[in-house]
């Protein structure tokens, strides 16, 4: 009989599985609800319903079966994980911390495990540790590609370009799919001038999704360095036809408006971008540009400051802002973020 309830219960967690696959979630988690009526004491079907709830959106209910799984067992490693990154979800940044530090005490070899604290350690703001989580993911297991993803933003937002075009590069080898490391690479081969490259990325981005609005806004973006205005603006106006709302497409069209000398439409642009994200540095920084030459300094100042705000290695950013203040008569102000911009550029 035990044999058979055996059968009957793996029965229900491969359907679960396959439930799971193909987003099936509700059917999936009458499946777990089927399992646990069976072995009413087992951890696991708590934890396949926890994992369900979370894709579900519903956290509160995912952390409570997560939760009611380690009252049944507290050393499993994978389910003080998958209750971390629930909280992480949450927004419960040291909750998800603390689970993570006691999954890796469960389990100290596991790459996946400590990729999941390096992004929790990431988002308390401890870079460094973060990194050196990353860095331990990727040295016992290189071909995890989620490690080399995280390390590539991490050295990009560095500016340490060399660094984020290898890790980035080897997380894209690995999983073609990992479409965030795909952006990121863009952006990189950009910064580098390695245009064919990043139209590449590109490439691989709408072959994976024909209605990408990013991509198409990237692809704008690399069109207009190589000096392809009018293709660039069609690249643009594709992307807002798809996604009305995506900041960078406004912001692209900002750039080549402004460039064109049509500052009307540029104005209209940027802002619409702001509007759309207000923490968008590039619109900001746009607008900024558009106020200097204007003439506008005071408005110019105010749009530097939040570019820099919000982007403090942008180079360009803190070049306009000295200028601006230099403009006005600010000699201190302007000096300081001279400095800033010469230790950047150096270290570009």
């Amino acid at each position: 009989m035990v044999g058979a309830d055996q059968g009957e219960t793996e029965k229900y967690y491969n359907q679960a599985l396959e439930c799971y696959q193909k987003g099936a979630l509700e059917e999936g988690l009458q499946a777990c609800q089927g399992a646990l009526e069976i072995e009413p004491t087992s951890p696991r079907p708590h934890n396949y319903m926890g994992l369900f709830y979370k894709r579900m959106g519903k956290l509160d209910e995912a952390i409570n079966q997560f939760k009611k799984a380690l009252e049944l067992d507290a050393n499993l490693p994978e389910v003080h994980a998958n209750l971390g990154n629930a909280y992480m979800e949450k927004g419960l940044i040291e909750e998800s911390i603390k689970e993570h530090q006691r999954a890796l005490e469960l389990s100290p070899d596991t790459a996946e495990l400590h990729n999941n604290l390096g992004y929790a350690l990431e988002k308390r703001g401890e870079i460094e540790e973060a990194v050196g989580e990353y860095l331990r993911a990727n040295r016992l297991n290189p071909d995890l590609a989620e490690p080399h993803g995280n390390l590539g933003r991490l050295y990009l937002k560095k500016r340490i370009f060399h660094r984020a075009m290898s890790e980035l590069e080897r997380a894209v080898e690995i999983n073609p799919s990992l479409v965030e490391a795909h952006y990121l690479l863009i952006e990189v081969y950009v910064t580098k001038n390695a245009l064919e490259k990043a139209t590449g990325q590109c490439a691989i981005l709408l072959e994976l999704n024909p209605r990408d609005a990013r991509a198409r806004t990237q692809l704008g973006m690399i069109l207009a360095k190589k000096g392809l205005t009018e293709e660039a603006i069609k690249e643009g106006l594709k992307a807002l036809e798809i996604d009305p709302q995506l900041a960078e497409a406004h912001t692209l069209l900002g750039d080549l408006y402004f460039a064109q000398g049509n500052t009307g439409e540029a104005l209209k642009s940027y802002q619409s971008a702001i509007k759309a994200d207000p923490d968008s540095a590039s619109a900001h920084l746009g607008l900024a540009l558009l106020y200097n030459k204007a003439g506008m300094l005071e408005e110019a100042l105010v749009s530097f400051k939040e570019a820099v705000r919000l982007d403090p290695t942008n180079p360009e950013a803190r070049k306009g802002l000295g200028l601006v203040y230099e403009l006005l008569g600010k000699g201190r102000e302007a000096d300081e973020e001279f400095k800033v911009y010469e230790a950047l550029i150096r270290k570009s």
